[in-house]
């Protein structure tokens, strides 16, 4: 569904101008997760961005613990290579590894043609006309935290998905006050929203809370599941979030 009118009024469409170096990645970053499922601790998830020279590498890696494991293991890694200026996929490397489900990819975009090209375990699986920048999923997640962030804007990336480039509304639907152990940290709501068929989805498969200090840390994120959800509370960071986000103390409580 289109955004409905109460955001659509204060909306600002902002197309591919993410910034460019956010000053806080200057010595890299890692931020580790727990994930859970139906409040069950299920594994853990990390994601890592480091710059390399004119480019910046990414990794996520998703584990499950020894005793989810028994109902459906997972034991994936991603790493995504972009241009920092602007900020654009250059090469993507996934080895997923989900219950029966095992395969290695590579998505390797060239600048000179503008030709993405998806090879599965060795074997090519097809080419996609690219117009850079654009991102993968990993890439856009980092991208909408150098975003200028405030409720009811929104801002629009070109992400690769599949066999295809699709539109990516990154919507802010509001404020949220999360309490991470003792402190009361302020986030803004975030939802990533594919366009499908010249229609934005009404409801976002991914929500994210994330600090409303420059950093935009993911202080937690759900992931919407035909049965419940995954959650990923963000348990350590480096380096430490607590140095900047804006937080309440308990006198304010």
């Amino acid at each position: 569904m289109r955004p409905t009118l109460a955001l659509a009024s204060g909306i600002l469409l902002a197309l591919s101008s993410y910034a460019q170096d956010p000053p806080w990645l200057a010595e890299g970053e890692k931020l580790t997760y727990a994930l859970s499922y139906f409040h069950v601790v299920a594994g853990t998830l990390e994601l890592s961005a480091k710059p390399e020279g004119e480019n910046l590498r990414l990794t996520m890696t998703a584990t499950s613990t020894p005793s989810f494991s028994r109902i459906f293991s997972v034991n994936n890694r991603i790493e995504t290579l972009l241009s920092r200026n602007p900020l654009s996929l250059l090469r993507q490397e996934a080895t997923i590894a989900e219950g029966k489900r095992h395969y290695s990819e590579v998505l390797v975009v060239d600048r000179a043609t503008g030709v993405a090209t998806r090879t599965r375990d060795g074997r090519e699986k097809g080419k996609v006309t690219v117009n850079p920048p654009v991102l993968d999923t990993l890439g856009s997640i980092f991208a909408l935290r150098t975003l200028d962030l405030a409720p009811s804007r929104a801002f629009s990336l070109d992400v690769i998905s599949g066999k295809e480039v699709y539109p990516l509304m990154v919507v802010v639907t509001g404020r949220q006050t999360l309490k991470v152990g003792s402190t009361k940290v302020e986030t803004f709501v975030v939802e990533p929203r594919f366009r499908s068929g010249g229609l934005y989805k009404n409801e976002s498969q991914l929500v994210l809370y994330v600090s409303q200090d420059p950093r935009h840390i993911p202080l937690k994120i759900v992931s919407r599941l035909p049965f419940g959800s995954l959650t990923a509370t963000l348990v350590e960071a480096t380096p430490s979030w607590q140095e900047v986000v804006h937080s309440k103390s308990e006198k304010q409580e």
